[in-house]
């Protein structure tokens, strides 16, 4: 006893309790950090509108709303020189429309009767063509100059900018060069069609500009605060908030989420008993005597365990790929050309399979520690009793391991609520189409896609980090609700 105080006093003096206690709470202090603080975020995201837009902005283009609203306001102190050239380059653009309509149309009546036009009629066309393009460049530049703040240069409407532009661009390369290319030549009927095209096009553009041009030069008011509203609404969206359960309401009604919960309790449903099936036929078959060699071959039957998720599961993508045996076989056995790149349920098949792969061995093994477990003496019984094999395997050994096969099938069902790495890998959850849902708006997307993937694809495609969240959110309630199931019927047992 004093050699073990001495031990002790040395050990202490070695390692004292203070330097012991500095070196335990920074590091449990760190777990706890990095364990709970991610728990906690994706929590709060699944009750914020998180996007790509929003969980971290480009500051330079806030930056750039900022000053394009404080250029709407210094805006009203130019209000009657903006308002003039609104008015100039609205009615450049009228003008120029009017002579492109009537461009158009007499290129429109040489196509229809199929007759070239003549060297004096294309030196009138010409003369057209040149008085709309000037009338147009002249509105262009007249609108790039509405809105300038200090040395930031803002145009608050630049869609109006963007297509008067193309349309002198249009018209300069596509209508007044080549009608001034065709000098003392006739323009044929097909030469005319691309041109009255060009005109058509040129005539559409113009279009989109005159009434947000009349608008800045009539209704200055309505037009500035129409363009604040728009900045407000932008500088809103690009805000991290809470939403509320805005992000679950969504979920429920979007046919595409319903879908994909149908389809992952449908394959609880039918990869659950296939692998538990064939674990335990495995483990009883493999644990007779009289199976030879059977040591060995219950070795091999581990394979799954040892080889990769992602290997095992390429591999079996390429085993059914097009031409492949497996792909012949199946097609063979189903009836038609079984394709688990465009057909849903032939994917569906092969989740299943693969699954059953996957699995297998840990039920197999399960299976075979409480077979070993049995007592011989009651095996022994039911041979003297001369039971049949299927009587003994049903009334005697399927109730000693059902206990420990009934936890080996809640751990598998849990691994098939979370399925992910299987229709990801095998074709991406697909094939894609429409998805219907009773009462919901249709909806296109995988039809394949189980919950765990939906909420990938919303985070990693779509980049709605707070849906994204939400779903996950919905996942580990389906867990607990699933969990706290298991516990009360498992409690309601042991109590009768």
């Amino acid at each position: 006893m004093a050699l073990l105080r001495r031990g002790a006093r040395r050990v202490l003096r070695l390692y004292p309790i203070k330097v012991a206690l500095v070196l335990i709470i920074p590091s449990l202090a760190l777990y706890l950090f990095f364990t709970i603080w991610p728990i906690t975020y994706s929590i709060y995201l699944a009750f914020t509108n998180a996007a790509e837009t929003n969980i971290a902005p480009n500051p330079d283009y806030i930056r750039d709303l900022e000053n394009a609203k404080a250029c709407v306001y210094n805006a009203n102190e130019t209000r009657e020189e903006i308002q003039s050239r609104a008015l100039e380059a609205y009615e450049s653009v009228v003008d120029a429309r009017a002579k492109l309509t009537q461009l158009y149309d007499k290129l429109n009546k040489a196509v229809e009767e199929n007759r070239s036009i003549t060297p004096i009629e294309l030196m009138g066309l010409t003369k057209v063509s040149r008085e709309a393009y000037k009338d147009v460049y002249r509105a262009a530049d007249d609108v790039k100059g509405l809105f300038v703040c200090n040395t930031t240069y803002a145009i608050i409407s630049p869609y109006i900018e963007g297509n008067l532009s193309a349309a002198a661009s249009r018209l300069a390369n596509d209508v007044v060069k080549p009608l001034e290319s065709k000098f003392m030549k006739p323009l044929t009927p097909s030469e005319a069609r691309g041109i009255r095209d060009a005109v058509n096009d040129t005539i559409v553009r113009i279009n989109l500009t005159l009434t947000s041009i009349e608008v800045i030069a009539k209704d200055f008011d309505g037009f500035i605060k129409s363009v604040l509203d728009s900045i407000d609404q932008e500088l809103d969206r690009l805000k991290l908030k809470t939403v509320g359960l805005k992000n679950v309401d969504e979920l429920l009604h979007d046919s595409r989420f319903i879908y994909s919960i149908f389809k992952t309790l449908l394959f609880v449903l039918t990869s659950v008993p296939l692998k538990v099936a064939v674990g335990v036929a495995l483990a009883f078959f493999f644990s007779s005597e009289l199976i030879y060699g059977r040591k060995i071959m219950r070795a091999l039957l581990l394979t799954p365990w040892a080889i990769p998720t992602l290997l095992s599961v390429t591999t079996w993508r390429m085993l059914f790929e097009p031409g492949a045996f497996l792909q012949q076989t199946f097609s063979y056995l189903t009836g038609h050309k079984f394709l688990i790149l465009n057909n849903e349920w032939d994917a569906f098949i092969l989740y299943n399979i693969v699954e059953m792969w996957l699995a297998y061995p840990f039920i197999m093994t399960v299976t075979m520690g409480a077979i070993a477990g049995i007592p011989k003496e009651i095996i022994e019984a039911t041979y003297i009793d001369g039971a049949s094999v299927w009587l003994r395997f049903r009334k005697v050994l399927l109730p000693q391991v059902m206990r420990p096969v009934l936890f080996a099938t809640v751990l598998t069902t849990g691994a098939s609520l979370q399925a992910f790495m299987v229709p990801l890998l095998i074709n991406g959850g697909g094939p894609s189409g429409s998805i219907s849902v009773l009462g919901l708006e249709p909806r296109y997307g995988n039809l394949n896609e189980f919950l765990i993937l939906y909420g990938y694809n919303r985070a990693y495609i779509d980049r709605e980090y707070g849906l994204a969240a939400a779903v996950y959110l919905v996942v580990v309630v389906f867990l607990a609700i699933y969990v706290l199931a298991w516990l009360k019927l498992t409690r309601g047992g042991r109590g009768r």
